[in-house]
């Protein structure tokens, strides 16, 4: 069964109160690919489970950044460079 959240679909505006940013901020996160964006008859709608996937994504960004939580192994695996070289 579908939760209602992830058929929510939210207006620039919802989506700039809930992020309490602007409205050109919103629009810059869509095009800059941050946030998915769809129209609807012309009108330019937010997925409202995308919107709290990013909230969670930052808020677990802050916390890692500030040494609240620390990062998960396979995010450690994913940031540390790959050598080529054969290590002792």
């Amino acid at each position: 069964m579908t939760n209602k959240i992830e058929l929510q679909l939210l207006t620039i505006r919802t989506t700039a109160d809930l992020l309490s940013v602007s409205r050109a901020t919103t629009y810059r996160l869509i095009s800059e690919g941050v946030l998915p964006g769809l129209k609807i008859r012309g009108s330019l709608r937010i997925p409202a489970a995308s919107v709290a996937g990013y909230i969670n994504e930052q808020r677990r960004q802050f916390e890692i950044e500030n040494g609240i939580i620390e990062k998960t192994v396979s995010e450690v695996r994913k940031d540390s460079p790959v050598s080529l070289e054969s290590q002792p």
